[in-house]
């Protein structure tokens, strides 16, 4: 960004460039940077950043490498050593925000400050000096995203290292995450200079930077362009600065995120962030209605976060807006004539845009319904065809049933064939008409029908005799006897099913009993020999072979062994795990771990484990995938993103790359 640094915030932040900036990281921070211009002009830096629960802490090291352009004699006349002349720098950085109380606390800006120790060599000579980097930034009140920073670098240390710096920037999360910045840089000697730049994301995972410094500027002045690529908690960075007259300077960098967000207050306005960019980038896709939830959840709990607000009231706004509405109206239009066409997968997917936009729009969801309806249709009507010559079968019974007059048989049959086909009118008109006929019948024919039940009771048949009993109730709703008799041809059934249960059990127990014997007896040995996984395949074959039987005894007993077996098994593959994991033998200790959790699905520890193992691998297999996308190896590539995703199904990553792959 031109190497504008005073007014940033965030992840675009530098305590090298402002000190106060260092308060608003989120959790710790590593970042390795390595700069070269031509002549081997090289600068490397390293720093860790800690964030507090009151600001942040942060520790660097810096070099900066002359090169060949450190050329010079000494008083002698002998050429300098080049090599060795540089600029070290070590720092100690510390930030925290200025918060007033009116009456809720109101972050108004941060401030911070550098202690450094600098050496300056050149060959032989040498000079150290220490310094004092002090900085602050204020955020605008009446312009939200808008901050001003001033920094005063280096004062303690010689008159040739001090500078004064001021610079503004502002934000626009809603346009592609745009950042706009300038600094002016005000050495105590030499001359001023002056910087620009921006930054913005057209992709979540992708950021692109341009600036621009003046011919004043020490980095050198032009136009420097880069772009920077986010895999979850790591980042990397690039630049270049192509005008450079006598060669391009070219940097690079990375970022990676360490351990959760301590601090819950810095963790909650994180995620609040996140949440809420999510909410936008539904908005962008116009997908109105889940942002408009995605704000509601946020504002449940944040009702004063001005952004979600804000974006709400846009969403209202756009509801109202005509040219809203006649994109609206054009996907009705669209929806009407894919269902006029039968290209129902066409008229739902316009349906369903327009219920992104509005849910409350009353044609869009009849059109869903009846597209639904359609559907339901299309595969009744299937059915219906594959059993064609069963309902027919069932229907010429039913109604022959009917004609004479046996209407109990009848409606059995009819409600047969709406177990397949729940719609078919004329068999419900069927089943309506025998309701009708029953109900109307005498109380002579009440009484044949209860005294033909009891005599199928008495013979014991119990189902046939239901049927009669069940006419009686709804032909006479009084009569409480034909009820008893349907509870006691139910209980009668039951025993009948108990029985025939039991006698058939009796006698396949008679025939298991010798092989549930010898599995037990088998699983029994394997495990006295501390063969513990073929026992426990014989003592699961056992408790299967007693549980259907019901052999209680062998079914609790090798239960008892399957789960000591587990147990042990469980621990003992954690073991090897982890002695793996400290060998660094990854791949050997995930499968170990794996093992164990299988074992012991419930186990804690295991879990996490496993899970960060796979992360990390799933990981290392998509760089390599991508080393070897790079250098045009498709298949190695696809090879190592399938390997990944073995680790990891949903890592997007290697998902995105393979569907590019295509």
């Amino acid at each position: 960004m031109g190497g504008c640094s005073v007014a940033l915030t965030g992840a675009e932040s530098s305590a090298v460039g402002n000190p106060a900036s260092l308060s608003t990281i989120y959790n710790n921070r590593l970042s390795l940077n390595y700069a070269f211009w031509p002549d081997e002009v090289k600068y490397m830096f390293a720093g860790m950043d800690i964030p507090l629960q009151t600001g942040a802490l942060g520790v660097s090291m810096s070099m900066l490498s002359y090169g060949r352009n450190a050329a010079g004699f000494d008083d002698a006349g002998n050429a300098y050593n080049l090599e060795s002349s540089n600029e070290t720098a070590a720092m100690l950085s510390y930030s925290i925000p200025v918060i007033i109380k009116s009456p809720l606390d109101l972050k108004i800006g941060l401030v911070g400050i550098n202690a450094k120790f600098i050496n300056k060599k050149l060959a032989d000579y040498s000079e150290e000096s220490p310094g004092m980097d002090a900085g602050a930034i204020y955020f605008v009140p009446f312009i939200r995203n808008l901050n001003i920073g001033v920094v005063a670098r280096n004062f303690g240390a010689v008159p040739s290292l001090q500078s004064l710096g001021a610079g503004i920037s502002y934000s626009s999360p809603e346009f592609e995450q745009l950042i706009l910045s300038a600094d002016g840089n005000f050495p105590s000697e030499g001359q001023s200079s002056l910087s620009c730049g921006l930054r913005m994301s057209p992709a979540r995972t992708v950021k692109l930077y341009a600036g621009w410094q003046d011919i004043n500027a020490d980095s050198g002045a032009g136009l420097r362009v880069g772009m920077g690529i986010d895999i979850g908690d790591l980042s990397f960075n690039y630049a270049i600065a192509p005008l450079k007259e006598a060669g391009p300077m070219q940097s690079a960098g990375i970022q990676l995120a360490l351990g959760a967000l301590a601090d819950p207050r810095i963790a909650a306005d994180y995620h609040l962030k996140k949440h809420f960019s999510q909410a936008r980038d539904l908005f962008n896709r116009k997908n109105y209605v889940k942002s408009r939830f995605k704000l509601d959840q946020i504002l449940s709990l944040y009702p004063e976060y001005m952004p979600a607000l804000e974006l709400k009231d846009k969403i209202g706004q756009l509801a109202q807006d005509s040219g809203y509405r006649k994109e609206i109206e054009l996907y009705h239009t669209r929806a009407e004539l894919a269902f006029s066409r039968n290209d129902l997968l066409v008229a739902s997917k316009y349906y369903t845009l327009i219920l992104n936009m509005d849910d409350e729009d009353v044609l869009a969801k009849n059109g869903i319904e009846k597209v639904k309806n359609v559907m339901n249709e299309i595969q009744l009507e299937k059915v219906r065809e594959e059993n064609r010559e069963m309902l027919e079968r069932l229907w010429k019974i039913a109604v022959g049933f009917y004609n004479r007059g046996e209407y109990i048989k009848s409606k059995e049959r009819f409600q047969e064939i709406l177990v397949t086909d729940p719609k078919h009118e004329a068999t419900l008109k069927y089943i309506s008409d025998i309701d009708n006929q029953i109900a109307s019948i005498t109380a002579t024919q009440v009484n044949e029908m209860y005294t033909m039940g009891t005599e199928l009771f008495k013979n014991g048949r119990y189902d046939d005799a239901i049927r009669y009993f069940e006419a009686v109730v709804i032909a006479a709703p009084h009569r409480i006897d034909a009820e008893d008799f349907i509870a006691r041809c139910k209980e009668k059934i039951q025993e009948g099913e108990e029985k025939t249960r039991s006698d058939r059990l009796a006698r396949e127990q008679d025939r298991m009993r010798n092989e549930v014997e010898t599995a037990y007896n088998r699983a029994l040995k394997h495990f006295e020999n501390g063969d513990y996984v073929l026992a426990l395949e014989w003592f699961n074959k056992t408790e299967d072979i007693a549980s259907r039987y019901e052999f209680k005894q062998y079914r609790d007993e090798s239960r008892r062994y399957v789960d000591t077996i587990k147990a042990a098994l469980a621990e003992k593959h954690y073991k090897l795990g982890f002695n793996f994991y400290q060998q660094n033998r990854f791949e050997s200790a995930f499968s170990e771990y794996r093992k164990s959790l299988q074992y012991n699905p419930e186990n804690p520890s295991v879990k996490v484990e496993l899970d960060k193992l796979a992360r990390s691998l799933a990981q290392q297999y998509y760089e390599r995938g991508m080393s070897h996308y790079t250098q045009g190896q498709m298949d190695k590539a696809r090879e190592y993103f399938r390997k990944s995703l073995s680790y990891k199904p949903d890592k997007e990553e290697p998902l995105r790359a393979l569907e590019r792959m295509k």
